[in-house]
Parts: structure tokens; C-alpha cells; sequence
């Protein structure tokens, strides 16, 4: 498995040189945030979701990233660390999405 960076942040995820799914990543000068990570459904449940994020780290180093269902949260707290809400309130900007905020590094 490979992560293609193309422009503006926006990523794809290959494997065999397959492209199975993608997504993006904000940066600034001092962090990194996961804002999307998709696979494509034919190829769901093969861990395909968790290796990508362990390569997003090996490019962005540690970064945050926010699950928007219980699926992903339950995901991110087996591989994150989740964030206490008074480390990510400081930010000054909503980025919990209801299921908490986690961070990988």
C-alpha cells in the first residue's frame, strides 16, 4: 500500500496499483489534521483504513483527526490517543464532531 499526495492536501490510497480510496489533510504551520479518509466500500473491512492511517503518519508525522460516527471512533480509540476537550477547545474553532478528537504521533 502506497499514499499518492496531489495538491491542495488531497490524497490517494493505492494498493497494487489499485486505487482504493483517498482523502485530505489540512495543514499549517504547526499541524496536520486528517479532515477526510474514505475507502472504497468493495474493499472496507481489510484494514486498508488503519494501515493508511499509520502511513499518514510516516508524511504528516503527528497529526488530529475527528470521527463523525461510531464506526471510526471505535477505530481511533484502538490507534489514537483521544484528546481531553480542554486541549482542543483552546484552538478556538468546532473541530469535535461528536465522537471526540484523537491524535496519532
Amino acid at each position: 500500500m502506497k499514499i499518492i499526495q496531489k495538491n491542495n492536501g488531497l490524497f490517494d490510497i493505492e494498493v497494487g496499483g489499485q486505487v482504493i480510496g483517498g482523502g485530505s489533510m489540512i495543514e499549517d504551520e504547526d499541524s496536520s489534521y486528517l479532515e477526510r479518509l474514505d475507502i472504497d466500500e468493495e474493499h472496507r473491512g481489510k484494514g486498508y483504513g488503519t494501515q493508511a492511517l499509520y502511513l499518514l503518519r510516516d508524511i504528516y508525522g503527528t497529526y488530529y483527526l475527528a470521527a463523525d460516527n461510531a464506526d471510526a471512533k471505535r477505530l481511533y480509540d484502538r490507534i489514537a490517543d483521544e484528546m481531553p476537550q480542554v486541549e482542543y477547545d483552546r484552538w478556538g474553532f468546532a473541530i469535535d464532531q461528536g465522537f471526540g478528537v484523537h491524535v496519532i504521533d
